[in-house]
């Protein structure tokens, strides 16, 4: 610029325009946000998650809880915390060895009358899980985990306080 020269103003457009870009702009962001959580609270496993924690959480806090150290090898530390009013048990598992992709751990309540099989598990790539178990059998004496039909860990459950 020289001496006389005055500095022009930005176009007229350009003030016009700036708002007709940030305001949707602004909009889009707050519609993808509000999206992703919309999402993130329907998503399946979240849910089921949530609903796990739960059942945990009513499991740990309920006055009839019972705790079992499950026999466990190489290292392995498990315990089986549950509740005849809740129906429900949680084992808990710390080191456990790794298994294969196509295999899984099965738990099987002990009753008088033989093992009842009643569901299955994996661990995370560091041995622990955290798993719900349906005490569908009051007659249950005992938990027992297995891996292709070996028995992994075992425990007897107690009767009464």
């Amino acid at each position: 610029m020289t001496g006389g020269e005055v500095a022009k103003d930005a176009p007229w457009w350009r003030s016009f325009l700036r708002p007709l870009l940030v305001v949707p702009l602004a909009t889009a962001a707050a519609a993808v946000i509000t999206l992703s959580l919309v999402i993130w609270q329907q998503d399946p496993a979240t849910t089921a998650d949530r609903a796990q924690q739960g059942a945990v959480d009513a499991i740990l806090r309920s006055a009839d809880r019972r705790t079992v150290g499950l026999e466990a090898q190489n290292g392995t530390t498990a315990r089986f915390v549950y509740s005849a009013s809740v129906g429900k048990g949680v084992l808990l598992v710390h080191r456990l060895a790794p298994i294969e992709a196509d295999q899984a751990y099965a738990v099987a309540l002990l009753t008088p009358t033989g093992p009842l099989p009643a569901s299955a598990f994996r661990p995370d790539a560091n041995g622990d899980a955290v798993h719900l178990v349906p005490l569908e059998a009051a007659q249950a004496v005992g938990v027992e985990v297995t891996l292709g039909g070996a028995v992994v860990m075992r425990g007897r459950l107690t009767a009464g306080p």
